[in-house]
């Protein structure tokens, strides 16, 4: 940044932007819709919180009453598989949200700043797409899942819809 005349490195740079763009264009609507948001997404990593909860005592009693009395609990299997989707969908707007999803970035942080702005821009606008295609279809699938009442047959029936409903809300 030296050799090109520049006051401030690039970080420093990015942090007054940042901060004059706070100052200037604070509106309020906007951050009544983050707020929002954040609570939306904070309300359903608790609900995925509370899956994994659910899976891990399961797990344990199955194991538990299978090497005591050689009797598993009956479903085991399918009810996790159902808690899993909500887990992953429902955790997923959190983990966006907070910047903590996994992220390989070796080619983007050796790129100028505009650079990576725009890269991140093209990831953002392309996963916006892809998720949305997953929530519309995941709400068309939702809505005859409900009608039909669908549930997974196996060693206990376990309704489906609700998996279908987390898939929706998470995308």
């Amino acid at each position: 940044c030296a050799t090109l005349g520049c006051r401030y490195p690039p970080a420093a740079r990015e942090a007054q932007l940042k901060a004059r763009l706070c100052a200037e264009g604070d509106d309020l609507m906007l951050r009544l819709i983050d707020r929002a948001i954040k609570s939306v997404a904070s309300a359903m990593l608790w609900v995925a919180a509370g899956c994994i909860l659910v899976i891990v005592v399961l797990g344990a009693a199955d194991t538990i009453l299978n090497a005591i009395f050689k009797a598993p609990l009956p479903g085991v299997v399918e009810i996790t598989e159902t808690l899993l989707v909500s887990v992953i969908f429902l955790g997923m707007a959190y983990s966006l949200q907070t910047g903590r999803h996994v992220a390989v970035d070796i080619l983007t942080t050796r790129l100028p700043h505009r650079s990576r702005i725009a890269a991140q821009l093209i990831a953002l606008t392309f996963t916006g797409l892809v998720f949305g295609l997953i929530a519309w279809r995941g709400t068309v699938a939702e809505v005859d899942s409900v009608e039909i009442m669908e549930i997974e047959h196996g060693l206990l029936p376990v309704q489906t819809w609700p998996e279908k409903i987390a898939l929706a809300l998470g995308a």
